[in-house]
């Protein structure tokens, strides 16, 4: 038996407690109520599909928000593969907040080790540097595919002054590719 999430309306298995689209937590049904929390569920379930039929041709992520967008970039992080997938700007956007607060967390620890030893601070901000690097691979492959580019683009990231061009790309939308 199955069951929609009360917050999202994805369909779901009937004994899970958490939605596995959006986290949200479920109430437990009884076998009275059971009939009409689907048909409840069935509603939502049609508001929501309206809702993100709405959304433009190829959106590959159907959800909105950070938490649901950080889920899906770092499920396919290094996912370098010939099928990579598409991601459209918003969410392309939200990895880029996720990395950033990545990257304060990592800049307030750098400033703590360098305050104890500056070749530790040191090799810690390197590893960050190709870290960082690394994970915005992934994400740009999908962006420019969705824009119709060559994926294999995205490897410019790791050449001064032409990772602007690929920056560029970043920021226009799908019609104007």
């Amino acid at each position: 038996m199955e069951k929609f999430c009360v917050n999202c309306g994805q369909k779901m298995a009937a004994d899970v407690m958490f939605c596995p689209n959006c986290g949200a937590k479920q109430p437990e049904q009884t076998s009275t109520t059971n009939e009409s929390n689907n048909q409840q569920a069935n509603q939502q379930s049609t508001s929501f599909s309206n809702a993100t039929s709405q959304m433009t041709d190829g959106d590959t992520i159907n959800t909105v928000g950070f938490m649901p967008n950080i889920k899906y970039a770092y499920a396919y992080l290094f996912d370098f593969g010939t099928k990579t997938k598409e991601q459209n700007k918003g969410a392309f956007w939200w990895d880029i907040l996720g990395l950033t607060i990545l990257g304060v967390a990592f800049s307030l620890i750098y400033t703590i080790l360098l305050m104890i030893s500056v070749g530790l601070a040191g090799f810690f901000y390197f590893v960050y540097v190709i870290f960082q690097a690394t994970c915005m691979i992934a994400p740009t492959m999908r962006r420019l595919n969705y824009l119709g580019k060559d994926k294999n683009l995205a490897w410019l990231h790791f050449v001064p002054l032409v990772n602007l061009y690929i920056f560029y790309l970043m920021l226009i939308d799908k019609n104007q590719a």
